[in-house]
């Protein structure tokens, strides 16, 4: 890819600052920021009110949902995404690092943390958690099967103006021991090194995060947008499902960078089938995954 570090400048001052170190390696700047993208927590709003809850803020609080739903109602209605793909991959390293756990390691008091409550959670979760991702999610929230879980903000469109589920809302989620963390998600362009168009690549950079068409795309589909000042033309019903994806954009970091994502994404999705699936021993397998990642990370020096 060309180095875009002469044209820095171009990027507006109300960025989000992680969307711009995505983009830069070894201190030069390769992509530019376009799109990002985080989960937000739903939630249904009259089912919460029905039995006097509240969304939950805390880890604490989130297990006392997940398990007040189920004794109310004998069926699980939080959810998490289990479908042991990407999905879980990036709800796992959420709650790694809001326990200060490094998913690099996952054998660290962190890991343990977010094991644990993961383990706690699981004869509490909705039926559909396995066959829940980013896709799926918004059609349990939709059919009312699940009554609280994370996914990314396009579900709002989908959920509220187009089905009409207006007891659906919205806010950043909970936290975790340490913090409360989100993995940052989105797109970032770029121009291949040698294009013939090099100027024109820039010019059509310049134009996707220019204040209008950022705006266009929050308020037509409903993304999620770089720059902090492109959702004035929001429409009122979005505005407060927009202020929960600024507010968890806070708390957002870019997922790990290394060369064994492959194994990486493996080794999570393993450890939650085991520990929450299957109930196997936490530290046992944590250690079990932990040396397959440690193994995977020797083979690509």
């Amino acid at each position: 890819m060309e180095d875009l570090s002469a044209h820095r400048d171009a990027i507006p001052d109300t960025v989000v600052p992680h969307l711009v170190e995505v983009g830069t390696f070894d201190g030069a700047l390769y992509f530019m920021p376009y799109r990002p993208n985080v989960q937000i927590a739903y939630y249904h709003e009259e089912k919460f009110a029905a039995y006097g809850l509240r969304p939950p803020q805390t880890w604490d609080e989130l297990l006392a949902v997940a398990r007040k739903f189920r004794a109310a109602e004998g069926i699980g209605r939080v959810s998490v995404q289990g479908t042991l793909d990407q999905s879980t991959t990036s709800q796992v390293i959420e709650f790694i690092w809001a326990a200060g756990g490094d998913p690099l390691v996952l054998n660290d008091p962190g890991c343990m943390q977010a094991f644990t409550l993961l383990q706690q959670l699981a004869p509490n979760l909705a039926p559909e958690t396995r066959r829940a991702n980013w896709n799926t999610t918004n059609t349990f929230l939709a059919t009312e099967a699940i009554y609280l879980a994370r996914n990314w903000p396009f579900g709002v469109q989908l959920l509220v103006k187009e089905a009409g589920k207006t007891a659906i809302k919205a806010y950043h989620g909970w936290r975790g021991p340490v913090r409360e963390a989100h993995v940052l998600g989105g797109e970032v362009i770029g121009i291949p090194k040698g294009a013939p168009r090099h100027e024109l690549g820039l010019e059509f950079m310049r134009y996707l995060m220019s204040k209008p068409v950022q705006e266009t795309l929050v308020s037509h589909l409903g993304w999620p947008s770089f720059r902090g000042d492109a959702y004035g033309t929001v429409d009122t019903w979005q505005a407060p499902y927009f202020a929960a994806v600024q507010e968890a954009l806070l708390h957002a970091l870019p997922r790990p960078r290394v060369a064994y994502w492959a194994q990486l994404d493996r080794a999570l999705t393993g450890a939650f089938r085991d520990i929450v699936y299957d109930g196997k021993p936490l530290q046992a397998t944590l250690e079990r995954y932990h040396r397959q990642i440690q193994q995977a990370r020797q083979l690509q020096r």
